[in-house]
């Protein structure tokens, strides 16, 4: 079981579904597990009806969420509407979050000592979702809610629109990993 939680399955074939998490757990890691593949099945069943590009890497989204302590949900309800999930990407490669694509922001130091560009660029899906949420914990440190990302985009009603995003998945606007575990039956 392993491999499910590290994603690998998932990202040698998008589209093919990890094992379905199990009914109860008596174990951390057990929950572990299952709560990460409750999560990774919802975002995929998302990222499915939207056509995305990252259908399929449900579960590196939510490992990266769970790595940062950020809601795997505000990663894809950024993606969605800076991106339309993947599908219109301007800037680097594998950039579904819009970071730097208009050359505003200054991310060097803030991802592994590096860019966020070089991050996207030298790597995977997995190194995008964990580069976006690390950039969003290095520009504003300590944020609780989407609310608190202030000057993400300098377009009026931003952080509504991504909080719609989020709660049309069944999260509310929470930005910690905290709040996508409580988004769960």
């Amino acid at each position: 079981m392993a491999f499910i939680f590290t994603g690998s399955a998932a990202a040698e074939k998008p589209g093919i579904r990890p094992d379905a998490p199990p009914k109860s757990c008596k174990s951390k890691w057990c929950e572990k597990v299952r709560t990460t593949l409750l999560i990774a099945d919802r975002i995929d069943d998302v990222l499915a009806g939207k056509g995305s590009p990252m259908f399929g890497h449900g579960v590196e989204i939510t490992r990266a969420g769970r790595v940062t302590n950020t809601n795997p949900f505000l990663l894809l309800g950024i993606a969605g509407l800076e991106s339309a999930y993947g599908r219109l990407m301007c800037g680097p490669p594998l950039n579904a979050w819009g970071i730097g694509a208009c050359g505003y922001w200054d991310t060097t130091g803030c991802v592994g000592g590096g860019s966020y560009s070089r991050w996207v660029l030298a790597g995977s899906w997995q190194r995008a979702f964990t580069g976006a949420a690390r950039f969003l914990e290095c520009r504003w440190p300590g944020h609780r809610s989407v609310y608190s990302l202030r000057g993400y985009c300098a377009c009026g009603g931003w952080a509504e629109r991504v909080a719609w995003q989020m709660r049309s998945f069944g999260s509310g606007p929470g930005s910690r990993w905290k709040h996508a575990v409580a988004a769960l039956p």
